[in-house]
Order: structure tokens, then C-alpha cells, then sequence
């Protein structure tokens, strides 16, 4: 459990809540993260972060857990956020889990909340082994993906890109043939065609194909605002061309127009969320509903976030709809290309 100590000090950001679990006494996991709660809402905010946490444990299959608060506050003297490690740890405890440990971890070292020894936790923590030694961070390095330093880096991932003066002609252009297309031979064969054309896209990007001109970011990021194509675009989730989807999405919401990005960013957390990245889903879910705070489906992962939604169930859920559409065809949404929001995303 330790080992991936170096994991947490690295990927999460400073000020949340941490459960590190077991799956059959040896499988380590991250289950999920939360925000601290502010420490005035903390006798209420705290037990509802506790039983949201534990939920997720059960949910996730964990039998054994640490909890894990990572902060900044507090002198060197004290540990901070006694009382929520301890309404977390009585929650999980609830649920017929097992606690192995409440740590508070703070610049760059750790303490236990439950141990008063101090030769095994002595008053100045303990620093963790290097990164490299943990399951945790071995998985993550093996699967592609960088250990990032905290929250900003990832937000700085879905920073807008450099203004492209191409890119509102572009756009204009692609939304103006989109709607033509709709008009004359129907949404569904607009819907079919956008899909198609990002299909193509993501084997090309499998192949090794790079950066989007400015006129296929504009095509892609406006097919995608029909939720037809949006839904569509699901197929790929947790399957061998899953990465590639994946670096469409994060272009398209990097460099799409503010008005575009909703559908972008949204799918882009849920790949996210399916391989277990519950911290950068939720960045993609704040980039969506800040472009559209009405878009609905990112309103909905913002929830499955915060009620322990497990990323398998999200794996499931993105198959079921796109069984849906090959049974009933392209649907959604009327004629036009605006963004999808409110009860259409």
C-alpha cells in the first residue's frame, strides 16, 4: 500500500481524499478521489464525502482500504482532517470493509492518523520509496500514460490551444455543410456520414497519423455536436483503438471553438473514466460545463463521479447505447449542427 504513496503525491492534487483498496488481499486500486470538503461544512460535508467514498469501495469490489487525506494545512505539529479520515474509515468499516491504515500526507511525506509509535511513525512522517516501486504506478507507466505533477497539469491538457484565425472560417464553413447535407437528405445521413468520417480519423490516428488540419477539426468538432455521432463515437470505449479515439477527443476539445467543446471534452472524460482516470474525468467534465453548463450528458458524469459509478458500469453503459443506435439507427437531435445542450447532450 505504500508503494503507491508516490503515485498519490504525484497524480492527485493537494486538498482531497484518497481511498487506496485491495481486491482479493493482493490487487492494489484506486477507487476514487474527492475534493476536501471546506472545514467549516465539515460535520455534514465530511460524513456525506465519507459515505459517498465508501459506496464507491463497494462498488469498485474493494475489501481492504487505506484512506488517504492529502493537504497543504496544519503545522508541522498537527494532523488536519483527523475527523474526516476517521468518519471515512467508520463508513467503510459499515460496509463490512477492512481498514488498514488512515495516512495524512503533506509536503512530500506522510503520517498515520491511528499509530502512535514513534519509531514506526515518527513525529516528522515518514517520506515515501521512490516512484517506480508500486503496482499502481508500474500500471499507469505500462499503460501509456505519464504521471502528471498534480491537478494543474492535468487541467493544463485541456488548456485551449493557440488561436487559430483558420479555425471560425473553418467551422462556419463545416456547420454551413452540415446543415445543407441535413437539409437535403436528412439528419440521420448527416449523422452516418460524421461518424464515418471520424471513424476514419481514428484508425488514421492508430496508424500513426498526426495534427488535425484546422478544416477536419472543424468538421469532426461539429459532427460531434449531433449526439447521434457523439453517441456513436462510444464504440471504440475500453477497445483496442480506445487510445486513438482518445487523442481525437482531446484535440478536438483543445482546439474546437468555446461553442463546440462540450461534446468533446465530455467524451474524452468518459474514455477517460473507463480506464480508471477518475481525476482527469473530472477535469474534462469542468472544461465541458464551463464551455455549456447545460450539457447534459457531462452534467450525468459529473454525478457518476460523485456517486462512485464504477468505470466498468461506464464501459456497459457506452456499449448499451451504441447497441442501441446499430439496432435503431442514426437519431437525436432536429436539422442543424448547433451545439447539442440541455436535454439534447
Amino acid at each position: 500500500m505504500v508503494a503507491a504513496l508516490p503515485y498519490l503525491l504525484g497524480f492527485h492534487p493537494e486538498e482531497s481524499i484518497v481511498l487506496v483498496g485491495l481486491r482479493g488481499h493482493s490487487e492494489v486500486v484506486v477507487t476514487i478521489r474527492g475534493d476536501l470538503p471546506d472545514p467549516a461544512a465539515e460535520p455534514v460535508g465530511g460524513r456525506a464525502m465519507a459515505a459517498h467514498l465508501a459506496r464507491s469501495a463497494v462498488t469498485d469490489g474493494v475489501t481492504h482500504a487505506v484512506v488517504i487525506v492529502v493537504t497543504r494545512a496544519g503545522d508541522p505539529g498537527s494532523l488536519p482532517r483527523r475527523r474526516l479520515a476517521e468518519h471515512t474509515a467508520r463508513a467503510l468499516r459499515g460496509h463490512g470493509l477492512t481498514v488498514l491504515d488512515q495516512l495524512c500526507v503533506r509536503d512530500g511525506r506522510y503520517w498515520s492518523y491511528t499509530c502512535a509509535d514513534r519509531g514506526c511513525c515518527p513525529p516528522e512522517g515518514t517520506v515515501p520509496p521512490p516512484v517506480g516501486g508500486g503496482s499502481v504506478a508500474v500500471g499507469t507507466v505500462a499503460a501509456g500514460r505519464v504521471v502528471l505533477p498534480g491537478r494543474p497539469a492535468l487541467v493544463a491538457t485541456l488548456e485551449p490551444a493557440r488561436a487559430d484565425p483558420d479555425l471560425e472560417r473553418a467551422f462556419g464553413g463545416a456547420g454551413s455543410a452540415q446543415d445543407a447535407l441535413a437539409r437535403r437528405r436528412g439528419l440521420a445521413v448527416a449523422a452516418a456520414e460524421g461518424v464515418t468520417a471520424i471513424a476514419a480519423e481514428v484508425v488514421r490516428r492508430a496508424d500513426g497519423g498526426g495534427v488535425l488540419s484546422a478544416g477536419a477539426v472543424a468538421s469532426h468538432a461539429v459532427a460531434l455536436a449531433l449526439p447521434a455521432v457523439r453517441d456513436g463515437c462510444l464504440r471504440w470505449i475500453g477497445g483496442p483503438l480506445s487510445g486513438a479515439a482518445e487523442s481525437l477527443w482531446l484535440e478536438l476539445a483543445r482546439r474546437a471553438l468555446p461553442a463546440y467543446v462540450a461534446p468533446a471534452a465530455t467524451i474524452l472524460g468518459m474514455y477517460a473514466y473507463a480506464r480508471g482516470d477518475g481525476a482527469f474525468a473530472r477535469v474534462c467534465t469542468d472544461r465541458a460545463l464551463k464551455c455549456d453548463p447545460a450539457y447534459a450528458l457531462a452534467g450525468l458524469l459529473n454525478d457518476a463521479l460523485d456517486y462512485g459509478i464504477s468505470p466498468p458500469d461506464i464501459v456497459r453503459m457506452a456499449n448499451s447505447v451504441v447497441a442501441a443506435l446499430a439496432g435503431d439507427g442514426p437519431a437525436g437531435g432536429g436539422p442543424g449542427c448547433q451545439p447539442a445542450s440541455g436535454g439534447d447532450g
